[in-house]
This record gives C-alpha cells, sequence and structure tokens, in this order.
C-alpha cells in the first residue's frame, strides 16, 4: 500500500512513544468523523527556522543535535519504525532538548525489512528510494547526514544555494 491513514501515524506514535526524543502522544480526538492526534509541547524552535535565521550551527551545537536526533531515529529503527522524513524542520530543538515531530510519513516496517512509500520530502529522499519507491532505515540514516550537512554549512548537500524553508535550489551550471 503506497498512501497511508490516521490510524497507521497513531499505530506508530503508540509504538515509539514515550521517548525523550519524541513529542509525546497525549490523546486522540475524535472531531466529527476526523480523528485528531494530540502530541505534547516540544521546546525549542524548528531547525528550519534556526537556519533560515542564523545561516548555520556551530560544529559542536550541531553535533549535539545530531547525536540527539540519531539516538531518537535508532529508538524508532529498534521498534521497526522508519521515520522518512529528517529534515530541520521535523526537528526541534531549545539549546538543550532535541525533540522529533511529524510522523505523518513514518512507517512500520514489514517482515522484510523494508517499506514500500512514496512518501518523503524530495529534498532529502534517499536516491535509491527516488528510484524503487521502497526504503528501509537506509533511507533515515541518509537523511541525518544531509541534516548535519545542512546545520553546519547551512546549505543542503545537494544545493549550490543555501536552503530557504527545507527546499533545495537547483544547481545550474
Amino acid at each position: 500500500m503506497l498512501f497511508r491513514s490516521w490510524s497507521e501515524e497513531l499505530e506508530v506514535l503508540q509504538a515509539v512513544t514515550p521517548h525523550e526524543g519524541i513529542a509525546p502522544l497525549l490523546e486522540v480526538l475524535q472531531v466529527g468523523r476526523h480523528e485528531v492526534l494530540v502530541q505534547g509541547v516540544a521546546p525549542g524552535e524548528d531547525l528550519g527556522q534556526r537556519l533560515a535565521r542564523d545561516g548555520r550551527v556551530p560544529a559542536a551545537e550541531a553535533r549535539r543535535i545530531a547525536k540527539a536526533a540519531a539516538r531518537a531515529v535508532a529508538h524508532l529503527h529498534a521498534r521497526r519504525v522508519v521515520w522518512l522524513d529528517v529534515k530541520p524542520e521535523n526537528i526541534l530543538d531549545d539549546g538543550v532538548t532535541t525533540t522529533l515531530v511529524d510522523f505523518g510519513m513514518a512507517r512500520r516496517v514489514g517482515t522484510h525489512g523494508s517499506v514500500t512509500s512514496l512518501l518523503s520530502t524530495a529534498a532529502y529522499v534517499e536516491p535509491l528510494m527516488a528510484r524503487t519507491f521502497s526504503g528501509c532505515a537506509s533511507v533515515d540514516v541518509f537523511q541525518l547526514g544531509l541534516l548535519l550537512v545542512e546545520l553546519v554549512t547551512g546549505r543542503h548537500a545537494f544545493a549550490a544555494v543555501p536552503v530557504a524553508h527545507g527546499r533545495s535550489e537547483e544547481h545550474t551550471s
């Protein structure tokens, strides 16, 4: 199945919380015919906003953020979940706490160790996933690498100019 329902996001959040690096699931509300997933407030601003304002993050702080994000992603993987959407806008940081948010693209991994999905932010999609619409934990690891490059340089790894709000610029040379 290539498209998901809210119940799948709920299942993912129930599988991975509580964890100090993941915004907690507080409750599920029924609003008319719709379910609303309510997550706890996480401290800090999203890293996309920070990069837009500051251009880059000092190396020691980028290392702290990347390590915390990698620990939270490892927690996901230990619970057979791939996030598929590691990017600055989905990570909040207040200088002490780093928190992953937005699990709309996350998928539970089947017994074969991968997922079939069209879901991932285009500027951060792993090349193999772009070709096969299939991914595994390596997608998140690839995206964590892109995140670290972007934090220390202020640029997406494949962008010719600095990134603005998570969208890479086309290289035209």
